[in-house]
């Protein structure tokens, strides 16, 4: 009877190490959490450890049309999870009853175009795609965000130095529904940010 027990538990044991937990790099993160994002600076060349590889530099800047800037912030939840490589990535989620991203009022329905996204260093990104949105400048499209990392690492919840390297980064980026005019464009900025937990 013993050596019976013994082979179960040495069995147990090996189907259990054939079953690895899933990688979870961020566990500060995690699903269901609420945080604010809130954006220090524009990652531009002049950031230290620069890298274009993280910088969406093949749309035009969004400029003044949706209000977000320096010293602004918005708040998103966390929801489903996605595996990645060699960590994972977490869908960002802004709810039209409480969403307080400035200048852009977020409608429930699903976005009219989105912004191809790359998993590679992301740690949010807008939950579909995007979100379909009016801006406040009267522009109708889809509104998106990711939050990636950087690979100097850093404490996501600390406010980026002057002199040293950024941890986080948001990237946001805007379609038009229409043909574009005006202010109306296809455009993306990347902002140097840091998240408070709420």
């Amino acid at each position: 009877m013993n050596r019976l027990l013994t082979v179960f538990s040495v069995a147990a044991s090996l189907a259990l190490a054939g079953c690895p937990e899933p990688t979870t790099c961020f566990g500060t993160i995690g699903v269901g959490k609420r945080f604010r994002v809130a954006l220090d600076s524009a990652y531009n060349s002049t950031t230290p450890l620069y890298s274009a590889d993280l910088d969406n530099t093949q749309e035009g800047s969004c400029g003044a049309l949706d209000g977000l800037a320096s010293g602004t912030s918005f708040t998103f939840w966390t929801s489903r999870r996605v595996d990645t490589e060699p960590c994972e990535a977490y869908d960002g989620l802004i709810r039209p009853d409480s969403q307080d991203v400035p200048g852009v009022t977020i409608s429930p329905q699903k976005p009219l175009a989105t912004n191809a996204q790359k998993l590679a260093s992301t740690l949010v990104r807008s939950t579909q795609g995007g979100f379909l949105a009016q801006t406040a400048t009267g522009c109708m499209g889809s509104w998106s965000f990711n939050i990636k990392y950087t690979p100097q690492g850093g404490n996501f919840f600390m406010a980026a130095s002057l002199d040293g390297p950024p941890a986080l980064l948001l990237e946001r980026s805007f379609v038009p529904a229409a043909e574009p005019a005006g202010i109306c464009m296809r455009c993306s900025d990347t902002f140097v940010v840091h998240l408070e937990r709420l």
